[in-house]
């Protein structure tokens, strides 16, 4: 009997230890891939942040000078106005 624990706890040590081996060994082939698939990720995120950010820019800058012709056609108004 004590034999076969033996052997139990050869095999269970030798799998653990193959089962380690293997997976350090695939963790450090794969992880330059992931590594650089997720700063591409993130590089490709923040490139399309920017542009949305340009674009939130660009449309508030036309917001803005529309508005400040608008004040200015209605200050024209109002003066005209006030002089007729």
């Amino acid at each position: 009997m004590t034999e076969q624990l033996d052997r139990r706890d050869y095999r269970f040590l030798c799998g653990l230890l193959t089962g380690t081996v293997v997976g350090a060994s695939l963790a450090m082939w794969l992880a330059p891939n992931a590594a650089s698939e997720l700063r591409a990720r993130v590089a490709d995120s923040a490139k399309a942040l920017g542009k949305r950010a340009n674009d939130i820019r660009d449309e508030v800058a036309g917001a803005v000078a529309t508005g400040a012709h608008e004040v200015e056609r209605f200050a024209k108004a109002a003066k005209a106005e006030a002089r007729g």
